[in-house]
């Protein structure tokens, strides 16, 4: 188990890593804010123009069944290219398969690192999405 662990602090390190130039650090930051916040725009108007119809027509729980099926739709399409991309076209492999670790613990490791990235794209639609349409149905933002 311990081998695992270090393999996904590896493969997290590694998927991470920024060019050594100068400014390029802050320059990433800035753009993940930026795409960030354009989708983030994009899923509230989508569920304030969508939404109301829901909300009239005591639909909500369809509504974030829907988001539910939008988020798998999303991961589906973006998962499947970054597995082919972590497991197939890391230069990393052959790097890591001469350690004396069993393969299926670095293909556990890389599928891990998957899950947890695309599962963190989930929550960030699920939430957005979801908070709206619960401020927008009058439940407060603890729904």
């Amino acid at each position: 188990m311990s081998s695992f662990w270090t393999l996904f602090k590896v493969t997290l390190k590694n998927m991470l890593r920024f060019d050594r130039k100068k400014g390029t650090l802050p320059l990433m930051i800035v753009g993940f804010a930026a795409v960030g916040l354009v989708f983030g725009f994009m899923i509230v108007a989508g569920t304030l123009g969508i939404g109301q119809y829901f909300v009239e027509y005591d639909a909500v729980p369809e509504f974030l069944t829907i988001l539910f099926l939008v988020t798998q739709a999303v991961v589906l399409i973006f998962g499947t290219a970054t597995i082919v991309g972590v497991m197939f076209f890391s230069r990393d492999t052959e790097f890591v398969l001469a350690l004396p670790v069993k393969s299926s613990v670095l293909f556990f490791a890389k599928l891990t690192y998957v899950y947890l990235t695309e599962l963190l794209i989930s929550a960030f639609v699920v939430l957005t999405g979801g908070i709206t349409m619960g401020l927008m149905a009058g439940m407060g933002g603890g729904y």
